[in-house]
């Protein structure tokens, strides 16, 4: 029996990705897919034998496997609703991955998902399959490692026609149950799920690969800055119940607490009301409201240290605003604040060149600019920078700041 790779009750109809170079690659695939549909599609009229021979020649056989079925039953679909079902996905959220790896990186990274998914139906049945599905789960895979948090508007067909907008992760963890739940029950018909399953397990396994090799840099909104952030708040949280054991040990032994630069209970519970007020405006792009909350936040917790210091995205949102804004003092604060919190983080740099800017052109502050510019060029990988770098030098030793 053959066994088309597609299984679409939910279908992607939109992403708030933001795109930075148009996708040629994924257009390219879909036009190719659809293009080869559309050709088998006419000669089946007038030579419906040879259609059949010729889409039996170019299915993958794990029977009786040859090199090139691997690549081409990628590009063959079973019907209207198979193909378009893919191409949907295909170009919804292929573009997104597409940006992310690069247009030879992402070319290479679907036909490799593809062979993968391919693979993992050969370890579980001995039917031919056709379809781009594989190559597409690896994709979709894929996206939940970049842009896990991302949201996803979907077309839901599950005993019900309805658009709902969810995020990223949701979507994804909506194919994965779907598939498991057939791979293991039987049931789907002639789909084959556990390439579906081996194309999310090779998309996920690859993309996690390449960020932890740093081959693909990272972002801020990427499975690793998830975890990342994740640890630093569970550090932070830790941080705060072993104050609260120092204050139950002076309790105890009568000795005075010093807290030091770390907060009491009702000092540390307004601080976190104001830095979520923060992170919510910010989300809801109120940017003035949560850069006037960061000001009212840094005077009143000054003594808070790195407590008063928000997330990467949230504290280059608010300081990006405070510059814009004109607000030059604030604005220094935030990016030193972060320079300092973040010193690894790859935004870091570039931050300290922002601080270096405005110390030395609008606050003449050449002691802090000087810092902020030190041994930041070996960092630097944008050749805009790194030219604003030596003009702020520059500057620096006309007005003798060295």
């Amino acid at each position: 029996m053959r066994r088309v790779c597609y299984a679409r009750d939910v279908i992607p109809l939109g992403t708030d990705v933001v795109l930075r170079k148009r996708p040629w690659i994924t257009w390219s695939l879909v036009i190719i897919n659809v293009t080869v549909f559309l050709a088998l599609n006419a000669l089946s009229y007038s030579r419906p034998d040879e259609v059949l021979k010729l889409t039996y020649a170019l299915t993958f056989q794990p029977l009786s496997p040859r090199l090139v079925t691997l690549l081409t039953h990628m590009f063959m679909h079973a019907g209207w609703f198979h193909l378009v079902g893919n191409m949907i996905v295909l170009w919804v959220m292929g573009a997104g991955v597409e940006n992310r790896l690069g247009r030879i990186g992402f070319l290479a990274f679907y036909l490799c998902g593809g062979l993968l998914a391919a693979g993992a139906h050969t370890l579980s049945s001995n039917n031919p399959i056709l379809g781009a599905s594989g190559a597409i789960s690896a994709v979709i895979g894929s996206y939940l490692v970049f842009f896990p948090l991302t949201r996803v508007r979907i077309l839901f067909l599950l005993g019900l026609i309805a658009t709902f907008e969810v995020p990223a992760w949701w979507f994804v963890l909506i194919g994965v149950i779907r598939d498991v739940y057939y791979a293991t029950s039987g049931g789907g018909g002639n789909i084959a799920f556990v390439a579906h399953l081996g194309g999310y397990g090779a998309g996920f396994a690859l993309s996690i690969l390449l960020l932890g090799a740093r081959v693909i840099e990272r972002h801020d909104y990427d499975a690793f800055a998830i975890v990342q952030r994740y640890s630093r708040r569970r550090r932070f949280r830790v941080g705060m119940l072993q104050v609260g054991d120092e204050r139950a040990r002076a309790s105890l032994t009568g000795e005075r607490f010093k807290a030091g630069p770390l907060l009491g209970e009702k000092e540390s519970a307004a601080l976190a009301e104001i830095r979520a007020e923060i992170s919510t405006a910010v989300n809801e792009q109120r940017l003035s409201d949560a850069a006037t909350a960061y000001v009212r936040m840094v005077r009143e917790f000054a003594q808070a240290g790195k407590a008063a210091t928000l997330s990467t995205r949230v504290q280059l949102a608010v300081a990006n605003h405070l510059m814009r804004a004109g607000l030059y003092a604030d604005a220094a604060t935030a990016y030193q604040a972060y320079a300092e919190a973040y010193p690894e983080d790859r935004e870091a740099p570039g931050v300290r060149v922002l601080l270096g800017l405005i110390a030395l052109r609008h606050l003449r502050d050449r002691a802090r600019a000087r810092a902020a510019l030190e041994g930041v060029e070996s960092r630097l990988f944008d050749e805009q920078q790194r030219r604003l770098v030596s003009e702020l030098r520059a500057e620096l030793a006309a007005q003798g700041g060295g």
